[in-house]
């Protein structure tokens, strides 16, 4: 080989993007929302408003409830969004395209679920 020549289409890609890093993070961020899904009870409507019996109020933690929420919600959408980028990179063989048609799809239900929390839609 001569000296000037570029070696870096025989190169292996980087660790993080391989496929195996981008598989781990596409299974975290699908279980990160399903964490996401488990606290929406926090900001929901017993939470915001009381449970419906006489005296009820808000729970006194609301506060830290929605931001916990938010907390999770960003690591979700951070996640899904790093798996998206790396799935993009990958080769498109079948079974990327449904992991990448999975990854879309949780996005969409992501942003659906803040403008729901945002609008109030969550505590009604």
């Amino acid at each position: 080989m001569h000296p000037n020549e570029s070696t870096s289409s025989l190169a292996p890609p980087p660790w993080w993007r391989s496929r195996r890093c981008a598989d781990a993070i596409a299974t975290a961020a699908g279980v990160v929302f399903l964490v996401l899904c488990m606290a929406l009870p926090l900001v929901g409507p017993a939470a915001a408003r009381g449970s419906g019996s006489p005296g009820a109020t808000r729970a006194a933690h609301y506060p830290k409830n929605v931001t916990a929420f938010l907390l999770i919600w960003v690591l979700a959408a951070t996640l899904t969004g790093l798996g998206i980028a790396l799935h993009r990179g990958q080769r498109a063989d079948r079974a990327r395209r449904h992991v990448l048609a999975a990854l879309i799809t949780l996005a969409a239900l992501l942003a659906g679920i803040l403008i729901a929390f945002l609008t109030g839609a969550l505590a009604a």
